[in-house]
Parts: C-alpha cells; structure tokens; sequence
C-alpha cells in the first residue's frame, strides 16, 4: 500500500510505477596517450518521475481524506507550484497489508514539468505526468578549502572550483633560494616569485608570507 503526497496533498490514486534517479556527477577525461580516466564527483540531484490519474468520481478503491475533490481541485495545485517556483516536499509512505510502516520517502523537491492529458479510454479521468527534481538549498553549502602541492584550491557549491595563488610562511633563518627549492622543486621560478613579492635581492629580509603561485 502506497500513499503519495505532493506538497502535502495526498494523491487520489497512487502511481503504479515512480522512478527516482541519482546519477553521479563523474567526469571522463582523455589523456594525451588516448587513454580516458574517470574522475569521480558527488552524487547529482535526484530526478522523479510518474504517471498518475486522476479520478472524475468517487470509485470506491480511491483515497480522499476530506470527500470527494475533482481533477481541477488537483491541477490548479499542481499549476500553483508551477508558478510559485517554490521548492516543496515529495513523499511516499509504504506499508505492508497489515498497516505496518515498511519505508518512507521524503525529498525536498521542484517541479520541473508535467503533463496532462484526457483520454476517451479513462472515462473521463485525467492522466497527469510530472518530472521533479531534488532541491538543495544553496545558502547551507559550505566552502571547504584545501591545499596540496600544486596550490589552494575552494570547492564552490555544485562543484564548481577555483585556483587561487598559493603561500608560505617563512620562518627564521631561511632563504629565499631554499624556500624556492623545497616549494617548486628547483629554481627555475627564482625571479618570478622575486618579482612577485616585491625583492629586489637574495639577501633581502624576507616578508612573513611568500606569495608563491600555482604553477
């Protein structure tokens, strides 16, 4: 036994089939040899998608809580969240025969799109299709910020990245050619991390933090 709830509306008859994808956001690459690696991301948003009817009378297998409510009570709901563009909760309650809860389902979700459609066969029914997709509000991600060798990087919400110019802290004692070897692995950026921090010289006192680069 399935109840399904759109927004707090409890359909009149439940879907016979609900589809909920999740993909992840992976990313194939090609290497300069040819070869591809797959590069793997977080789990995408979740699409739904179903079928449901909507009954032009009280047949006596449907489920209206609160009375008999015709196909126009529904749509015009359905038309609502369509034009509010408001996120809103999508729920599936299961139960075994004997009443007892097996599992849930409750999804923040959109409503991308959906479809109506009368057909002579339904007698008079109203077939609905809708496509939701799984909301995220995007004030509550976070910015993680992480560092390696080849520099800082801030991971934006939806995966987005960007590379900012890496530092160091300088200690007491240390040099400017040792700090360019052991940061870069050779001297060969000497000059450009010189000219990058304002030194006009080897000897020169050395600043608290070195702009290093993300070369």
């Amino acid at each position: 036994m399935y109840d399904i709830y759109i927004d707090r509306y409890l359909l009149p008859l439940s879907p016979r089939q609900i589809q909920i994808s999740s993909k992840n956001m992976n990313e194939t690459v090609k290497l300069i040899n040819d070869a591809e690696v797959n590069i793997l991301k977080k789990e995408g948003l979740k699409e739904i998608t179903f079928e449901f009817i909507l009954p032009a009378y009280k047949y006596p297998f449907t489920n209206f809580r609160y009375g008999y409510e015709s196909p126009q009570h529904f749509l015009s709901k359905i038309e609502r969240l369509k034009r509010e563009q408001r996120p809103f909760q999508f729920i599936i309650v299961r139960q075994y025969p004997t009443g007892k809860n097996y599992f849930n389902t409750n999804i923040k979700v959109s409503l991308e799109d959906y479809d109506v459609s009368d057909d002579t066969d339904e007698f008079m029914d109203i077939k609905v299709s809708v496509k939701l997709k799984e909301y995220k509000n995007p004030r509550s991600t976070t910015l993680e910020l992480l560092e390696d060798k080849l520099g800082a990087y801030i991971t934006m919400p939806r995966g987005i990245t960007k590379i900012i110019d890496r530092v160091y802290t300088t200690k007491a004692g240390e040099v400017l050619w040792q700090i360019c070897r052991e940061q870069t692995g050779g001297l060969e950026r000497l000059g450009e991390i010189m000219n990058e921090n304002g030194l006009n010289s080897l000897n020169q006192y050395l600043p608290g933090v070195l702009r290093i680069g993300n070369k």
